[in-house]
């Protein structure tokens, strides 16, 4: 089943703009993207099991960065990093694989753990405060997001949409 926020939350603090200023912040990141080399549209890497696998994987993200708008490419890593770090704390053995792709603006992506008793690698049990957090960046970010669970390990798909304001 996918999971959904009931309701669009602002990734920002600060007021929502007028409906001309959102326009135009489209326009500039559109325009700083222009003139680059052609972006990456998939990227698909392992990380191994360590203090710094949340950094390697953000770190790895950066040649699809030029697809997605600057705002929408750090949602992408803030998932991709929690749902790592998840991972990490859940114990297992291995690495961790990431796939994540751009499409019209958004990034959909995939991770895998070869851990296959994970009982709940989004933080959505009865876990403390820190295993909650998974969840909550899931749900605040992505458009869609499930968990898949098999004899081979757990994976985590999502899709993050693209970030106008």
């Amino acid at each position: 089943a996918w999971y959904a926020p009931c309701a669009p939350v602002p990734h920002s603090t600060s007021a929502v703009r007028r409906r001309g200023e959102v326009r135009r912040d489209a326009q500039r990141e559109t325009r700083a993207l222009e003139g680059t080399t052609k972006p990456a549209k998939a990227v698909t890497f392992e990380v191994p099991r360590s203090g710094s696998a949340s950094s390697e994987a953000r770190a790895a993200l950066r040649p699809i960065a030029p697809a997605l708008a600057p705002r929408t490419f750090f949602d992408l890593s803030s998932v991709v990093s929690e749902v790592v770090a998840s991972f990490l704390r859940s114990g297992g053995r291995g690495t961790v694989r990431i796939e994540v792709s751009a499409k019209d603006g958004a990034a959909e992506g995939a991770i895998e753990d070869d851990f296959s008793h994970l009982s709940d690698p989004a933080g959505a049990g009865d876990a403390g405060e820190a295993e909650h957090i998974g969840r909550r960046i899931l749900d605040l970010l992505c458009e869609r997001w499930r968990v898949l669970e098999g004899d081979q390990g757990t994976r985590i798909e999502f899709r993050v949409l693209p970030t106008v304001w």
